[in-house]
């Protein structure tokens, strides 16, 4: 995690038009301004479903990429392991150097448009700095069970701005303190796993929590400002729980430290199997013979790498990575 850089969030399923590419499924070259007006006009449109743009939206908000997320699960329907959330860190650079757009700019200073931003064609995969499902979120605990309305045998989230309060006051709500608060939302961020920037994100929920929100005590209900009261205790909270209690706890240390000589050795293995297969290729040539169980080897290797990534990535997810 670099101070210098830009962190997004963007939310995807298998119904989405896009997931880091944009929903015209395809890569072009920089958009004109008059192109780029044209694009973002039909994107803000809500009701625009048979027009895809070249535009791929996220948010700086990860409270909002989650919001959405489990709305496509709760309100939506949608099966937990379809629906993900991607994580993208850009370095700084100036304006004319940006790979995206911020929307606001675009919809003339709207300000419903303030925590949206743009990238062009499709999120590049060198920006992409972690994926994860909702299906291991709610594995890791983190379901938003508290925050839903319940109707007529449906259980739905409310809208973003009230969803915000409803997590602020249940994070407050368990908390005696400062202290206690910082720790509910490093509980949160560590949800994302460690490859997650999960320090920004359990910093970037704080300073999305509204100015005032009721907080239940003993005597009552007091109005509380998490900027001004016990706020130096509320990022010890943070720190402590993600850095001292998790990401430097021995057993962690030790399961992470396990898992990567594992999933080297995984690799190498399969790494030296396509040696052989190239080698074997290669006199088969020279050979001349039939190159039927030459196709055959190579989809059978194929197979069994994809089927090691997955087992290596089902771990990943098991240690909390």
């Amino acid at each position: 995690m670099s101070p210098s850089n830009k962190y997004f969030y963007r939310c995807f399923s298998e119904k989405s038009a896009g997931g880091l590419t944009c929903g015209l499924k395809r890569i072009g070259p920089r958009l004109s301004k008059p192109d780029l007006s044209l694009h973002f006009k039909h994107h803000k449109d809500r009701h625009n479903t048979y027009r895809p743009t070249a535009l791929v939206s996220v948010t700086d908000r990860p409270i909002e990429a989650l919001h959405r997320a489990f709305v496509k699960h709760y309100n939506g329907g949608e099966v937990p392991s379809t629906i993900w959330i991607a994580i993208i860190s850009v370095p700084a650079t100036t304006d004319a150097e940006k790979l995206y757009h911020h929307a606001q700019q675009l919809a003339d200073a709207d300000i419903k448009f303030k925590h949206e931003y743009l990238f062009e064609w499709q999120i590049p995969d060198q920006y992409v700095e972690h994926i994860i499902s909702v299906k291991t979120l709610l594995s890791r605990g983190l379901d938003l069970k508290e925050y839903l309305d319940h109707g007529d045998d449906k259980r739905s989230l409310p809208k973003l701005s009230t969803f915000i309060s409803r997590v602020a006051e249940g994070i407050s709500n368990d908390s005696i303190d400062g202290y206690d608060f910082g720790r509910n939302l490093a509980d949160i961020a560590q949800c994302f796993g460690a490859r997650a920037p999960v320090l920004e994100i359990a910093w970037q929920i704080l300073y999305d929590c509204p100015p005032y929100f009721s907080v239940m005590t003993e005597d009552g209900s007091e109005k509380w400002q998490p900027y001004t009261k016990d706020f130096s205790w509320i990022l010890d909270g943070i720190d402590e729980g993600i850095v001292d209690f998790w990401l430097t706890d021995s057993t962690f240390i030790l399961d992470h430290r396990n898992f990567v000589e594992w999933s080297e050795s995984m690799r190498n293995e399969v790494k030296w199997m396509w040696v052989d297969y190239i080698v074997d290729l290669y006199h088969d040539i020279c050979a001349g013979t039939n190159t039927d169980y030459v196709y055959k080897e190579e989809q059978r290797l194929k197979e069994y790498e994809e089927n090691i990534e997955i087992e290596i990535e089902e771990e990943a997810v098991a240690i909390g990575l």
